[in-house]
């Protein structure tokens, strides 16, 4: 990889990241400043405790989903940059199972190494 791909691919990676975690600030912000009150389309529908409830709910889903892009960046940073991709495909194309094989145990092994993070 060269130096020059090297840094664009992190650049985008990183303002991805940031992206993602300033959206979802703000949309916990806007949840927390909300809560005290129930909307006025919804307020015949549900009480002041069913909202607060659902709001709480909805930032504890947002903080996680943020942890997750956390995890999921470093874990592509470790794939890619950290050579771990790299790796891995050299020990599958020793194998000399042929182009398609090798792809598709490449993709099986991803896609198993990624759910088991």
């Amino acid at each position: 990889m060269t130096e020059a791909f090297r840094y664009l691919f992190l650049a985008a990676l990183a303002l991805t990241l940031i992206l993602k975690l300033w959206l979802g600030l703000r949309h916990i912000r806007h949840i927390a400043r909300h809560r005290s009150r129930v909307p006025a389309e919804f307020a015949d529908a549900i009480t002041l405790q069913q909202h607060q409830h659902a709001a709480d709910y909805s930032m504890a889903k947002t903080r996680l989903g943020l942890l997750s892009s956390c995890i999921d960046t470093a874990l592509i940073a470790c794939l890619t940059l950290g050579g771990v991709l790299d790796w891995l495909a050299r020990q599958i194309s020793s194998l000399a199972l042929g182009e398609i094989s090798s792809g598709l145990l490449l993709v099986v092994a991803m896609t198993l190494l990624s759910s088991a993070i």
